[in-house]
């Protein structure tokens, strides 16, 4: 369990950052044909593993906190997205474009940041 041994790793010192893995079959997250169909059962599990980890943050004390949600910043992010439009096989294909969902201390509301679309 990649949240447990993270939030352990965290809570005793033995370290400041941890990086999870999305475990993903076959071609995963990189669905060019029918993408609703594959990808939907991606984000439930996505979603799903977060609830998870920031049910462990939650539940376990910090270390100058109250608990490690409170000192903890959860980022989520690819390396790469996918075009908004669907293909002509009801799929995605790579874009340039990426989008990251950051949560923790210390942010205040939520943004959206526009980059240079050239």
């Amino acid at each position: 369990d990649q949240a447990r041994v993270a939030v352990d790793a965290l809570s005793i010192g033995v370290s400041r950052c941890v990086s999870l893995s999305h475990p993903t079959s076959g071609f995963g997250w990189d669905t060019h044909e029918d993408n609703d169909d594959d990808q939907s059962p991606l984000w439930e599990g996505l979603f799903d593993g977060l609830n998870e980890l920031m049910t462990l943050l939650d539940a376990t004390p910090g270390q100058s906190t109250p608990t490690l949600a409170e000192e903890t910043m959860v980022v989520v992010l690819s390396e790469m997205g996918r075009t908004p439009q669907l293909n002509s096989s009801d799929g995605k294909d790579h874009w340039p474009y990426t989008s990251a969902m950051v949560m923790g201390p210390g942010l205040k509301f939520a943004r959206i940041f526009e980059g240079n679309a050239q």
